[in-house]
């Protein structure tokens, strides 16, 4: 039988071919800015960056995005499946360039009737998920979701749940994981 031919420098799968380069990377990354719990919400200020990793610009770049509390009446992958198509729209940019990084600003604002709350003896615990779903021409959408919390008292320590039973507060020293 004749040998199978070596991949040829225009195949999809060589990394060198324009197909291969032309794919977009975005980087989407976090920065907590203050929660805010109030008696009737729970609100998340936040700075969300996007960075254009790849060569190619991005247009009809969209970002939905919401927030929801973490608890045990979801799956797991319901909680970290990001937000469906039509959550709210958070961000529309006509274009992101190559190389480009932008600093988007929103807030979250989550109803404390819409709190399933932990509870952990006589605690009741607040753990917010941020997800968003960015969506540009040409690429597919890409979910990102974040769990944000207290920063922990020691390193390599998970974050601390915030606490609901405290009453109203703010807090400016948020920290956040992502999951893939």
């Amino acid at each position: 039988p004749a040998s199978p031919s070596p991949a040829s420098p225009a195949s999809p799968a060589s990394p060198a071919s324009p197909a291969a380069a032309a794919t977009p990377t975005l980087d989407v990354a976090l920065e907590p800015v203050r929660l805010s719990l109030s008696l009737m919400n729970a609100t998340l200020s936040y700075r969300l960056v996007l960075a254009n990793r790849s060569d190619a610009p991005l247009s009809d770049v969209v970002i939905r995005a919401d927030m929801i509390g973490a608890h045990a009446s979801l799956s797991s992958a319901q909680q970290l499946s990001g937000p469906a198509d039509g959550a709210p729209v958070a961000e529309r940019l006509n274009r992101l360039e190559a190389g480009e990084r932008r600093v988007i600003a929103g807030d979250f604002r989550l109803p404390r009737a819409d709190i399933v709350p932990i509870r952990r003896g006589e605690s009741a615990l607040l753990v917010p998920l941020a997800r968003f779903r960015v969506e540009a021409s040409g690429m597919a959408p890409l979910l990102r979701t974040f769990l944000v919390g207290l920063p922990p008292p020691r390193a390599n320590a998970g974050l601390l749940p915030i606490r609901l039973d405290l009453g109203p507060r703010v807090y400016s020293e948020l920290a956040q994981r992502a999951f893939a």
